[in-house]
């Protein structure tokens, strides 16, 4: 009976506290909630992507050669280890009413498709088609010099469909057309007739039993790659050796009469998932939502358990008579103590079932719609052992803030808990001594100098859940900062060219019908290149990068400006020693006079001399000029692009540069801008999503901050009034002191939200960006400004409580 009505007194503090008790279980509830939601998302997108790629049998590695595939090289490929399957199939390049489309055989084993609408082909004049860009009963007219490879060239299109292949809206390049890939189809195989194949899907063992991204599955692809590399040299010459034959003894391929001298070395090329489209943009989106996930929730739970602790700590501080009047009453101190839990227990459950709930269903849905790819619907998932350790965790603080917090109450005797906490004695504050300034305030600044000098307990709080605030805040906008204008500085400054040109075959100059067509093109500064793709290794750790390598120094300087990060002037090459971006020098902890190998992908090492390192911001690089690659590589120097300037129409430059036969792919730095800005626009609204929680847990430890605040003052603000303050003047005496403080907490959020800021932007930073260390002005308007705004409207609801305290609690005090 004791106990039901301590616990009915409980139900009653709830209601007539009901503002403080909602607090604390919003701020939980956010706190939680954002916690779990941006923990979950990146998982969430995994596992949806990783089941469709699962579903769809899509390929481990695809291999290409310059000279087709064979039957031959399936059984090869099939005795390596952990394959499950070795698929030989179809692809080309075409032409529909002049835009470029992939026509893919459809293969029942890998890579399958998801049919949207329609039906399977039937028949071989019959396909289905991207459903983005084609519907049911359109038809297909492919033109150009297909008519040799496919046997249907008019084509129906029975059904759209998804293809896995095909994650994002960009769906890469080509080699027909102007260079971009608009749509593709899948045909019956029958509807190839080629001699050769043009592309080898393999499946292995692990896949469906290792999450795609995972750290063991980029291992597991390692080691097949590594097995890949070792027999193509191998079938690399039994093919070229099968094509010589065939040329010596003047035998038709294609019904084309092959000159054995012009037979140039067959070449393979081995691709991982990372080669489809989308596929290593989805990786790098989910990685930087982990790294986001490694910093952001963490302070914003820190800042949730200051807060609670707080509100419950001044909460059984506010109510010391009534734990007089109980203990004097004869109730155990533990029965008291379980109304106090009961009190913040069922606040702090309710907050995190709600928090943990809401979280995992709707930031991970909010975060997956920023991103731009062709996936299915997001999976979310509930981790019930993560929402048990949060449950876990919120009750032994709260509890443990509680008990501590009455003990310390409760072990006073009853007569000195039914009197108030006697005033502390008056002190003069530093700046009483300060006689100038002192003597020139009012008296109500010099009431609000001493309360505020005098409280510091109120003070602090106040300082850390603003300055908190505002530096979750700062660091949000700031990260967006970081990332804009990133692209533009590498594509800009840096790479100054404007397009980049993929040459068919390697050359040592610009001569004969090159030259002449990048004339009659009007293409201006043409600069001869060589970029190939390594890995650089040191004994612990390694990293992807690419080699260029200038035909012409004093050219290339034209297209490239590489900055000394080390002397702030520019660089130079240096017939001893390669120059390394600086995200190299940064991972791998090299600089000018270390040596570095170098790993080509054919397994081949080379060693090399760092002589200096330049500043770069996206993908990493390596720079040597042509007598230095003779040395290290021990032949003469050819070259494999072009980099120039072009202000036409890029759409038919593109078209007539890849007609030509002597380029095989046009990129304009303009596209690679676009993309990049499309891109930053779905981690924005990502950034968006953080400014509003922390926006939102500002309001709420703004009001709870208020409340408390309030709740303390309400005799001091009764007796105010009984002495003849208005409302007006009577809540200028509170503002000025919570202005105060507020402006002096965001000056403090402010300075360690730059902190923080540095300190996200290490973290996200991965192996091939770097980002600005830089917040703009605007940013610091912003967080300051809501921040401001936001503790305004809290002295409204202050105005209008302050209306609701009547003078007669000052005559309830206790003398």
């Amino acid at each position: 009976m004791v106990i039901k009505l301590l616990y009915k007194n409980t139900l009653v503090k709830i209601k007539k506290s009901i503002g403080r008790y909602i607090s604390l279980l919003v701020i939980i509830m956010v706190g939680v909630g954002f916690f779990v939601g941006i923990q979950a998302s990146a998982p969430d997108i995994i596992a949806t992507a990783d089941n469709y790629y699962d579903n769809h049998d899509l390929m481990n590695f695809k291999i290409i050669s310059s000279m087709g595939l064979t039957d031959d090289d399936v059984d090869a490929l099939k005795f390596l280890n952990n394959v499950t399957a070795v698929i030989p199939s179809y692809s080309l390049d075409v032409l529909d009413h002049g835009k470029a489309i992939k026509v893919h055989a459809i293969e029942k084993s890998v890579n399958t498709v998801k049919l949207i609408d329609g039906h399977m082909p039937q028949t071989d004049n019959e396909c289905v088609a991207d459903s983005k860009n084609y519907k049911v009963d359109d038809n297909i007219t492919i033109t150009g010099d297909a008519s040799e490879k496919l046997n249907n060239l008019d084509l129906t299109v029975v059904g759209t469909v998804e293809s896995v292949l095909y994650l994002a809206d960009d769906y890469g390049n080509s080699t027909v057309g102007d260079g971009n890939l608009s749509s593709f189809i899948f045909v019956n195989r029958d509807n190839f007739i080629l001699e050769a194949y043009t592309e080898i899907y393999i499946t292995t063992a692990w896949t469906k039993n290792v999450i795609a991204y995972s750290k063991e599955y980029d291992e597991m692809s390692l080691q097949l790659n590594d097995e890949l590399v070792k027999i193509k040299p191998e079938r690399e010459n039994l093919r070229y050796q099968e094509i010589y034959n065939k040329a010596i003894n003047e035998t038709k391929l294609s019904d084309v009469k092959i000159d054995a001298s012009e037979i140039k070395q067959t070449k393979w090329y081995v691709f991982d998932r990372d080669a489809i489209v989308g596929y290593n943009s989805l990786k790098s989106g989910t990685n930087t939502i982990t790294s986001v996930a490694k910093v952001f929730p963490f302070f914003f739970i820190l800042i949730v358990m200051l807060m609670t602790s707080n509100t419950m700590a001044r909460m059984i501080e506010e109510e010391r008579s009534e734990l007089g009047t109980l203990t004097s009453l004869g109730y155990k101190d533990k029965s008291i103590i379980s109304t106090y839990l009961m009190y913040v227990l069922s606040a702090s459950a309710l907050g995190v079932i709600i928090g943990f709930f809401i979280g995992c269903r709707i930031i991970p849905q909010i975060i997956y719609a920023c991103f731009k790819f062709i996936l299915p619907p997001l999976n979310v998932r509930y981790d019930l052992i993560t929402f048990l350790l949060i449950f876990a965790v919120a009750l032994i603080i709260m509890t443990s803030v509680t008990f501590i917090s009455c003990y310390k109450e409760l072990k006073q005797k009853p007569a000195t808990l039914l009197r108030p906490v006697p005033p502390k004695s008056g002190q003069k504050i530093m700046l009483e001594k300060i006689g100038f300034i002192w003597t020139k305030l009012s008296f109500t600044w010099k009431v609000t100098l001493r309360n505020m000098f005098r409280s510091k307990k109120r003070g602090i709080m106040t300082i850390i859940g603003i300055a908190g605030c505002t530096a979750l805040l700062l660091a949000g906008f700031g990260l967006r900062d970081s990332m804009d204008g990133v692209v533009e500085k590498q594509y800009g400054e840096i790479f100054k060219y404007n397009d980049f040109l993929i040459l068919k075959n390697e050359t040592q100059t610009i001569s004969g019908d090159l030259e002449s067509l990048l004339k009659k093109e009007n293409i201006t500064d043409p600069v001869l290149i060589k970029q190939s793709a390594f890995t650089c290794e040191l004994t612990d750790r390694s990293m992807d990068a690419y080699m260029i390598m200038p035909e012409n120094e004093e050219d290339f300087y034209k297209q490239y400006h590489l900055k000394s990060i080390l002397t702030g002037s520019d660089t130079t090459f240096d017939e001893n020693g390669v120059v390394i971006t600086q995200k190299l020098s940064e991972v791998l902890k090299i600089g000018k006079g270390d040596s570095v190998n170098v790993k080509d992908t054919d397994n081949n090492i080379y060693h090399l001399t760092v002589s200096d390192v330049a500043e770069n911001y996206t993908m990493n690089y390596f720079y040597m000029n042509k007598d230095l690659y003779s040395k290290v590589f021990g032949k003469s120097a050819s070259y494999n692009a072009i980099v120039s300037n072009f202000n036409g129409d890029k759409k038919v430059l593109a078209e007539h540069l890849i007609d030509s036969d002597l380029v095989i792919n046009v990129i304009f730095t303009s596209d690679v801008l676009q993309k990049a800005i499309e891109g930053n626009g779905s981690l924005n609204n990502i950034i968006i999503l953080i400014v509003c929680i922390a926006a939102l847990l500002e309001i709420i430890v703004l009001y709870n901050l208020t409340s408390i605040n309030l709740s303390e003052r309400r005799r001091e603000i009764a007796t105010l009034k009984v002495l003849g303050f208005t409302d007006g003047e009577t809540n200028g005496y509170i503002y000025r002191e919570a202005f105060i403080l507020t402006l002096f907490s965001i000056g403090v959020g402010l300075i360690f939200g730059i902190v923080f800021h540095h300190f996200i932007v290490g973290i996200i930073e991965d192996d091939t960006s770097i980002l600005f260390k830089k917040i703009h002005a605007l940013s610091f308007l912003w967080a300051f400004l809501i921040t401001l705004i936001f503790s305004i409207i809290m002295q409204f609801v202050t105005y209008f409580k302050l209306k609701e305290i009547d003078m007669i609690e000052s005559l309830k005090s206790v003398e």
